[in-house]
């Protein structure tokens, strides 16, 4: 790679001059470029269709301008943009039918992804900037960012309700009671205020909200009334602060402040290796350029 690489998603890299590379066995192959210099990457895999075919990727990727693209690794020069955002787009997954983004502004958007010019709901339940999301069950979308909480949308039932952080109390979703919320001067803008969700990990029963602080471990149970959120008070990983991760398989890879690279779940906790030179990049900067 000649240009720096800005953007991991698995086994996928984009660089800065827009290039896409797939690292296979610690080879690096490039396969093609991306129509913009992007801001997030989601990969979403489908099982084969015939028991002797390959899984099926596809490539979710927004840009600085609110643009979300549609690539396939196979051939990535023939992007597919899809919709474009008034806001800046910080994060994004898919579910099931749709394409689930957050931005700057405040506001969760449910997208079609056939057609994609439909969209299905705007989530309003945040006064401040948007900066992670997740969805669990392809059914519950959590989102974080600058609140004090975490908002968690039923895509069945559409109710709302907000997953308190400092006390890890569920609570209904009230416009006139929100919480840190007294009237609009409370309000700050991107360039202030601390973000409370960097970055929000899921596994089938753990969640991991990465804090500018130590991150926040929550176990997750699906009952039949719709999920359970209970934070899990003492892990190890909970005393060190943590600057990014991924979700491997069933496990977190968590790496700190300070370059430490940790494999992470509620049964285990360990340490992989130190990165030399590590220089944490924060993500967020890329909000307050907007």
């Amino acid at each position: 790679m000649k240009s720096p690489p800005i953007l991991v998603a698995r086994e996928y890299v984009v660089t800065e001059d827009k290039k896409l590379f797939k690292v296979v066995d610690g080879s690096v192959t490039e396969i093609g470029k991306v129509p913009k210099i992007p801001t997030k990457l989601f990969l979403e895999t489908k099982p084969p269709k015939e028991r002797s075919g390959a899984p099926s990727t596809t490539i979710y990727m927004s840009d600085r301008l609110g643009s979300v693209y549609r690539i396939s690794p196979e051939a990535p020069d023939a992007s597919e943009a899809l919709f474009g955002s008034i806001s800046m787009i910080t994060d994004l997954c898919a579910a099931q039918h749709y394409i689930v983004t957050v931005d700057k502004d405040s506001k969760v958007r449910i997208t079609h992804k056939n057609p994609p010019y439909l969209i299905e709901k705007f989530v309003l339940a945040h006064a401040r900037p948007l900066a992670a999301l997740c969805v669990l069950f392809n059914r519950y979308v959590l989102a974080g960012g600058y609140d004090a909480y975490l908002s968690i949308y039923d895509m069945v039932t559409e109710k709302v309700s907000l997953y308190i952080l400092k006390t890890g109390e569920v609570v209904p979703f009230d416009l006139t009671s929100v919480p840190e919320v007294e009237d609009a001067s409370s309000i700050l803008n991107i360039g202030g205020g601390v973000c409370r969700a960097k970055k929000i990990l899921a596994t089938a029963d753990t969640l991991v909200v990465i804090t500018e602080d130590a991150p926040i471990v929550i176990r997750i149970e699906k009952t039949q009334e719709g999920v359970v959120l209970e934070e899990v008070k003492e892990t190890r990983v909970g005393a060190i602060k943590m600057q990014d991760g991924a979700v491997v398989d069933d496990f977190f890879v968590l790496i700190s402040q300070q370059g430490d690279l940790y494999e992470f779940s509620l049964s285990r906790f360990a340490h992989i290796t130190h990165v030399e030179n590590y220089t944490p990049k924060e993500g967020l900067l890329i909000l307050k350029k907007c």
